[in-house]
């Protein structure tokens, strides 16, 4: 391996089995075609789609921090680009599916709200576990 392959190497605590089955569900979900997506009328108006992408990065960037993740913008950067990744495959890949731009940007969203959620609510359980000692 190249010398820099050690530096770049996350935690192999953060590849527990609950952060490694949300990113294959994540691309399950998104390698589906669209006709077994249930549609829903108003989706279109409040954006549902992009809120499920924010909701699933970021929840998939806080179940890697909580599993023992210490290389937070490697990972928020790696989970960018797969979501990238995905919407590419999505373009030029399937025929059933198309890539947006906006989907990708939702995933940025949901990891960095991910990353800000796991932040606050570990320093509430540091400030907690104090007060209780």
């Amino acid at each position: 391996m190249p010398p820099w392959w050690d530096k770049m190497k996350l935690n192999h605590k953060a590849y527990t089995f609950p952060t490694l089955v949300l990113g294959i569900f994540i691309l399950g979900l998104c390698v589906l075609p669209g006709s077994a997506v249930p549609e829903v009328g108003w989706q279109g108006i409040l954006g549902l789609d992009k809120w499920v992408h924010s909701l699933l990065y970021g929840a998939w960037i806080y179940v890697y921090m909580n599993y023992g993740g210490n290389k937070p913008y490697l990972a928020l950067l790696l989970m960018f680009l797969y979501g990238g990744a995905i919407e590419l495959i999505q373009e030029y890949l399937l025929q059933y599916r198309s890539g947006e731009w906006a989907d990708w940007v939702a995933d940025g969203i949901g990891l960095v709200l991910g990353l800000i959620a796991y932040s606050q609510i570990s320093r509430k359980r540091k400030v907690s576990s104090k007060t209780n000692v």
